[in-house]
């Protein structure tokens, strides 16, 4: 399920809009447009009955249009970047060593915070390909490829997804380029997990590819922690079967959410 103020902002995106807020950006830096953002974030909260229904206070939709902002700016490779970092863990360092090494690694992200600005991690000059739903950001989508000159973040149509994806994915990895697909919404069959003290349900699709690929995969979520600032939380998993998958994701999905619920941004 869309959640509300995410489906408010994504079609009540005009390309003007975002074309003026890119212009402030390119003359003021990244703060003017984190500041233009949450003004538009606030008048969503504020004459939006059923955005404010669903969250009561306004921190949560604040924090979308940011990283909204964020994400826009990484994708279309603007001057002036959010600085991310890694959450010092094991399972990240692993994960450093196998971009490096260009072994070609999955991301099975999360829509708890904003996996785009990965891209921007210091050092980091990996190619990305994320499955997208077009029929959604169609707004976001135009004004990505107009700005963006040799993209680093290649986005792809889920609707197109077929037969002929593995072979392109399989290629892709072996290039030691990095896949990232959201493992917490989806459609077709699901899998039930286990989910803090209860469970849920989570699209199998995800997991069967990543699993069939055979390439390391991690979930992966990149979390606010300032204005412009985004730490990554990386946790290796390594299960055996697409369900053993799952369920490794779902617990470091509880983790990250039950920490950063202002930055739940998306549900299954």
């Amino acid at each position: 399920m869309k959640s509300p103020e995410k489906e408010k902002t994504e079609r009540g995106a005009s390309p003007w809009g975002l074309e003026l807020l890119w212009v402030l950006y390119r003359l003021l830096g990244l703060r003017a447009l984190h500041v233009g953002a949450r003004a538009v974030g606030l008048c969503v909260w504020l004459f939006s009955p059923t955005v404010r229904r669903r969250a009561p206070r306004p921190a949560k939709v604040l924090h979308f249009t940011c990283s909204l902002a964020d994400k826009l700016v990484v994708m279309a490779e603007g001057a002036h970047l959010p600085r991310v970092s890694l959450r010092p863990s094991p399972d990240a360092d692993r994960f450093v060593a196998d971009v490096a090494a260009k072994r070609g690694v999955f991301v099975l992200s999360s829509h708890v915070g904003t996996i785009e600005v990965l891209a921007a991690l210091p050092g980091n000059e990996t190619i990305f390909h994320a499955w997208m739903e077009f029929t959604r950001t169609s707004v976001f989508n135009a004004f990505y490829l107009r700005h963006a000159k040799r993209p680093r973040v290649r986005i792809h149509p889920i609707s197109a997804f077929g037969p002929e994806t593995v072979f392109f994915a399989g290629d892709a990895l072996d290039r030691g380029e990095c896949l990232v697909m959201a493992g917490d919404r989806g459609f077709g069959r699901r899998m039930r997990v286990p989910f803090g003290p209860g469970t849920t349900e989570l699209p199998a699709g995800a997991f069967r590819f990543a699993h069939v690929l055979e390439h390391p995969v991690y979930f992966v979520s990149c979390v606010a922690t300032g204005d412009g600032a985004y730490e990554t939380v990386v946790r290796r998993l390594a299960a055996d079967t697409p369900a053993g998958l799952a369920a490794q994701y779902a617990a470091a999905l509880w983790e990250v959410s039950r920490r950063y619920p202002d930055q739940v941004f998306q549900w299954n």
